[in-house]
């Protein structure tokens, strides 16, 4: 009947706009979940270039001393009277060679420095996609539970409707013979 159809276009819009609002919740949460996912990784970020900075400010610092330490060593050895030519060319080659050592080392000290965050980032990159795609899969196990519940909600009261403003069916009468 007319006012059955009035009641389902009704019925049928309120559940509608329950549903969108509901969807609209969900996906509001996703992306409020993706956000501090997001966060979080910028701030763990900026800890490793923090922590990285200092390793590599050590390193400098320590470099700087123990270069200073051998430069300091060569001009007492320019300025030590009692070595010969001979003398001084060795002690000067052994210091050579040990600053040489040194930055060796603190070249391969800086480079695993680096490689290590370079790991921490590689993992703080996997860990964040990985809670951004639990996010969107929560979504849209959330959208599928929410279609299926509010598909069934809408038969349900259509089928209410229908029963209820369905005109009688008006039987003919028999004819006797």
């Amino acid at each position: 009947t007319d006012e059955g159809k009035e009641v389902w276009d009704a019925t049928k819009s309120n559940i509608t706009t329950e549903k969108k609002s509901r969807l609209k919740d969900y996906n509001k949460q996703k992306e409020m979940d993706i956000k501090a996912a997001r966060d979080k990784a910028e701030a763990t970020r900026t800890e490793i270039a923090a922590k990285l900075k200092v390793l590599s400010d050590k390193l400098n610092a320590k470099f700087k001393r123990d270069s200073d330490s051998i430069t300091k060593e060569m001009e007492a050895i320019s300025n030590n009277k009692s070595l010969s030519k001979e003398q001084k060319a060795e002690k000067r080659a052994k210091l050579k060679s040990k600053r040489q050592k040194l930055s060796e080392n603190r070249k391969a000290e800086s480079t695993k420095n680096s490689t290590d965050m370079k790991t921490e980032r590689t993992k703080l990159a996997t860990e964040l996609k990985s809670l951004i795609e639990k996010a969107r899969e929560t979504y849209t196990k959330n959208k599928e539970s929410l279609d299926a519940n509010y598909d069934a909600k809408m038969q349900n009261e259509y089928d209410n409707i229908k029963e209820q403003y369905t005109a009688p069916i008006k039987s003919k009468g028999r004819k006797k013979k």
